[in-house]
């Protein structure tokens, strides 16, 4: 019969817009006007009718025949189940029995059946897949879930919205029967009065509270990890701000020593470090310049920036966490397990290292964690910027005083100004010859100092 009504679709789409939308609203066709509208929307897909005719008849052999063969196949397919052969609705009712163990079972029997039939299955759908593929093809679909959206009378920015809600929250299933397992357990209870057996309604009444139970469970899980999040997120912003004030205060140290212990005992403070050292490295000799310690007693160590750990940091390592699992050289020369070192990077230059010894914690000492490793690199960075800014600024001062030095030394009185036209040096002879002193010729306008020297002006 639908081969025979092919010629009504065509011609019924090949009308003009405004002669279909009379016959739309046509009260005499008004039981028929939800398909004559919706069948519209498949227009631009429409091929001629003896194409149309083809595919039509190539579903019989084609699309059709492979549905009623996968129908037939599960049809007469059997599971065997507690030692007899059963169909698959038998089965699948047995996943909704109050029994676990008869659940389990049943979901062994189908994954073994399906398992056997795992290859008939897969060429069907491999098929019918390609079948889909073709006639997408023929038909100029713009994508493979288009011709279902025109079925569904459903536009494809809904489904592609809908679709990426789902697919981005596969998690939320898994964590929901990771709770239940974690939680739940086996509800148990015990004989009834008069040693009377479990009817199906005392099952199903069982199942209802456990139901409850479950919900109950998984909501006070929920509001517990929102609130551990929130213990989290509060805990971070602390730090961030702590990180933000120790930024504000190195920022200002332009003594590297001085800069030195100030960072490490900021960062032994916000990461409950027992011990630290602060090192930096030299370009002139492989042996490393520890210039701050805490809390390792009389210890001395003559570390190298050739040992291990710090080697590979030297070679592009962010940072490391060490462990009592950890055997590595730096541990045995610091005679520590646990040990949290990064490095002090500035414009991609390494200036040194940080070390940090045992995280300690109410429950005793803990590893340092990924946090800990943020944290102190995000330290350091800083710590490496106003290093690099204490180096620039001693090499400037030393500029300085190496010119006033020259300056001092010339006869001849000279000054220097900027481009505003500001003296922004003098020198004794300068002094002498203006008979002023330095601080009445500093900042001041040329033209000032030589206005009574026309000449010079």
């Amino acid at each position: 019969l639908s081969q025979l009504m092919v010629f009504f679709r065509v011609e019924w789409l090949a009308l003009d817009e405004n002669e279909a939308q009379k016959l739309i609203n046509d009260p005499v066709l008004a039981e028929y006007t939800h398909y004559l509208e919706s069948s519209r929307s498949y227009k631009p897909y429409s091929l001629s009718e003896g194409q149309e005719q083809i595919l039509s008849a190539k579903s019989v052999t084609g699309q059709s025949a492979w549905i009623r063969y996968f129908d037939e196949t599960l049809g007469s397919a059997t599971f065997r189940y507690a030692g007899k052969d059963k169909s698959e609705q038998e089965v699948l009712s047995l996943l909704h029995d109050p029994k676990r163990e008869v659940r389990r079972e049943a979901h062994l029997s189908l994954s073994d059946g399906f398992n056997k039939l795992s290859r008939s299955l897969t060429f069907i759908f491999n098929t019918l897949l390609a079948d889909k593929a073709t006639n997408d093809e023929l038909r100029g679909y713009p994508s493979w879930i288009h011709a279902r959206n025109l079925s569904n009378e459903t536009d494809e920015i809904t489904v592609n919205a809908l679709v990426k809600a789902v697919t981005g929250h596969y998690e939320w299933a898994q964590r929901y029967y990771k709770l239940k397992s974690k939680l739940l357990g086996i509800l148990c209870i015990g004989e009834k009065f008069m040693s009377e057996k479990f009817t199906d309604i005392d099952y199903k009444i069982l199942e209802i509270i456990s139901n409850h139970l479950t919900e109950a469970l998984f909501n006070y899980e929920l509001i517990e990890n929102v609130e551990q999040k929130k213990r989290e997120l509060n805990i971070k912003l602390l730090e961030l701000e702590t990180l933000f004030d120790i930024g504000v205060a190195i920022s200002s140290v332009l003594d590297v020593n001085e800069l030195a212990e100030d960072v490490l005992f900021r960062a032994i403070g916000v990461l409950n470090a027992s011990r630290g050292m602060f090192i930096r490295q030299s370009d002139q000799s492989p042996i490393l310049d520890i210039l701050s310690m805490f809390n390792w007693g009389d210890s001395r160590f003559l570390l190298s920036k050739k040992i291990d750990v710090l080697n590979k940091i030297n070679d592009g390592e962010s940072g490391l966490i060490l462990t009592s699992n950890d055997k590595t050289e730096l541990q045995k020369k610091l005679k520590e397990d646990n040990l949290l070192v990064v490095p002090l990077r500035a414009k991609e230059n390494l200036l040194g290292f940080m070390i940090l010894c045992d995280k300690e914690t109410r429950s005793g000492v803990e590893d340092f964690n990924e946090l800990d490793l943020d944290i102190l690199t995000s330290l350091s960075n800083q710590a490496a910027v106003a290093m690099d800014n204490a180096k620039l600024f001693k090499e400037i001062t030393e500029a300085k005083q190496f010119n006033e030095s020259i300056l001092g030394s010339i006869a001849t009185g000279v000054i220097t100004i900027n481009v505003l036209g500001e003296v922004d040096s003098v020198n004794k002879a300068g002094e002498n010859i203006l008979k002023m002193d330095k601080d009445s010729i500093i900042n001041n306008h040329y033209m000032f100092l030589f206005e009574k020297d026309p000449d010079f002006l």
